[in-house]
């Protein structure tokens, strides 16, 4: 931890932790430095539910969109990692337990880390568009993230988006070596098709460990509202059954089966996308899908002899925009072939600067409210 100790009036020595709240895509979250904070992973944890608690009353009222409840963190320090240049840990906090889920990387939260490690001094500018090579320590996954910074800074355009409707800045997000990150293996039965309680399904993890199936084949149109799906029981059921069996076959382990696999059906839109989705897990319909869920649903899309096959032209060495639509929105990865396999996927995300302030946390009680002063 640096030595950011400070007092305050009334008040004994207190920890100070600044830190940025960013848009990171469609997710809001704290952005800190990890050696601003204690080295202890309780006493850590403790301090990020007290900031996370006082923003999420304090900032609402200061900015001119609704804000939601924030409770996503992201926990960045310059890494010792060859070729690497930030280490990126995001954590979820969820009220009334003491402990942050740090299990997974959140994909739309990375989109700011590269800005918040120029704005921090951690990266150096380098022209008029910065790379910064990113290790997701949640997942394993390496990206680099393209960064406009002409003018010597990180540009914060004004360039409405469905994301961010107001400053924002545009960046390109390429992922390496997404293939098997989770399970080991692209398709980590050994088979583009498997055969799961009579249903064709493709058992693939690009990024993250999916089922995949033909809406039409569970008696689906794939155009059902989440809600919708909600009521069918006999298909939640089913579905769950499958899950079960497939996260077996994919070798997952039995915390990691849980929540994973998830169960995507797959459709034909009607409103132009060649791709709509649905997504289930733990026996529960969600109204979207991650990034790297949606970068697994695209390789099933491209790659020869999954269930998917034929809803995207691809040939080997090239590299274009799958359109994956989801119940609220659309997610376009671009996605390369080479030799048969997948080569890199990317997206293109926005990030806004929402607020950059310092939070002050009683040292010998970190858990309890903490006073804020903003720069």
């Amino acid at each position: 931890m640096t030595n950011n100790t400070a007092s305050a009036a009334g008040a004994g020595a207190q920890l100070a932790v600044r830190y940025l709240l960013m848009q990171g895509g469609n997710k809001i979250g704290v952005y800190v430095l990890a050696d601003d904070l204690c080295a202890d992973p309780r006493l850590r944890d403790l301090t990020l539910h007290s900031i996370i608690e006082l923003l999420g009353t304090q900032h609402a009222d200061k900015l001119e969109v609704e804000l939601p409840r924030v409770n996503r963190v992201a926990l960045i320090r310059a890494s010792s990692r060859p070729g690497i240049d930030v280490d990126y840990l995001s954590g979820e906090v969820n009220a009334g337990q003491a402990s942050i889920d740090y299990s997974r990387s959140c994909a739309n939260l990375l989109a700011g880390v590269a800005p918040f490690a120029i704005e921090r001094g951690l990266v150096a500018i380098s022209g008029d568009v910065t790379p910064v090579r990113i290790f997701m320590e949640g997942t394993g996954h390496v990206a680099v993230v393209q960064v406009p910074t002409c003018g010597a800074a990180v540009q914060y355009a004004e360039a409405p988006t469905s994301d961010a409707p107001h400053s924002v800045t545009a960046l390109f997000i390429q992922f390496l070596q997404l293939a098997g990150s989770t399970c080991g293996a692209l398709f980590p039965t050994g088979n583009a098709v498997d055969v799961i309680d009579g249903v064709a399904a493709t058992c693939i993890d690009n990024g993250a460990p999916m089922v995949i199936l033909r809406a039409k084949d569970v008696g689906c149109t794939g155009l059902e509202t989440p809600q919708a799906l909600s009521t069918n029981e006999v298909l939640r059921d089913r579905l769950e059954h499958i899950r079960m069996h497939a996260g077996l076959a994919m070798r997952l382990s039995e915390q990691d089966r849980k929540t994973l696999p998830r169960v995507c059906l797959l459709a034909a839109s009607a409103r132009g996308s060649p791709i709509v989705t649905r997504t289930f897990t733990a026996n529960k319909w969600h109204p979207g899908i991650s990034i790297l869920g949606a970068a697994t649903v695209a390789a099933a899309c491209v790659l020869k002899g999954t269930i998917a096959v034929g809803r995207a032209d691809l040939e080997d060495g090239d590299r274009r925009p799958i359109a994956i639509e989801y119940a609220t929105g659309t997610y376009t990865i671009y996605i390369s072939v080479q030799g048969g396999q997948i080569g890199d996927c990317g997206i293109a995300r926005t990030v806004r600067w929402l607020f950059n302030g310092e939070v002050l946390v009683p040292i010998d009680q970190p858990a309890q409210r903490a006073s804020t002063r903003t720069p």
